[in-house]
């Protein structure tokens, strides 16, 4: 990734266009994002007007619904982005950080990983700053890549880096994450 991040960065300041050019370091994020999943949050979706089959399943409209009372329950479906990242059908050996995954695949597995690449939400409920999002963490990656190369500390053990489910977000179960930064001089 230093290669790509220091000729893109040869003239300066690399522009926007030039930054959605970098195909290593958009695999590294990209692979980052769908390991560790940031949000451990269900996107609830109902289910519309006159249910739905899913894999042969028939999901009613409502689950309760009332001919006395007002009172209608409608279903409500949902899936959360890691489980739809670690689904091994799309993404073997899940598990796994493999940025060469969205580099190496044809181009009809990387239309079906970018269809289940759930980071930011999808549809109406889709992040609102996804794409300000990328473009912050292109230029934060890009720019400390360019500077220093990392270690990761030789005293951390991989258990250390095991995700720890927090509710609102996910985090290692360690609390840290210990690398050492040098210098490319």
């Amino acid at each position: 990734m230093h290669d790509e991040v220091a000729n893109a960065l040869r003239s300066g300041k690399p522009s926007l266009s030039e930054l959605d050019k970098l195909p290593i370091l958009e695999a590294i994020l990209r692979e980052g994002l769908r390991v560790f999943s940031a949000i451990p949050f269900l996107e609830p979706r109902q289910v519309p007007a006159g249910g739905r089959v899913l894999n042969n399943y028939f999901l009613p409209e409502f689950v309760f619904s009332s001919l006395i009372s007002v009172l209608t329950i409608k279903t409500t479906v949902g899936i959360q982005a890691y489980t739809l990242h670690h689904d091994e059908s799309i993404f073997p050996d899940a598990n796994t950080f493999n940025p060469d995954r969205w580099l190496e695949a044809d181009e009809e597995t990387v239309k079906i990983m970018n269809r289940s690449f759930w980071a930011f939400g999808s549809g109406q409920r889709g992040c609102i700053a996804e794409y300000l999002a990328w473009l912050e963490m292109k230029i934060a990656v890009a720019m400390l890549y360019d500077r220093f190369r990392t270690e990761i500390y030789s005293g951390f053990k991989d258990e250390e880096m095991e995700l720890d489910d927090q509710i609102s977000s996910i985090v290692p179960i360690s609390r840290r994450c210990m690398l050492i930064f040098k210098s490319w001089d």
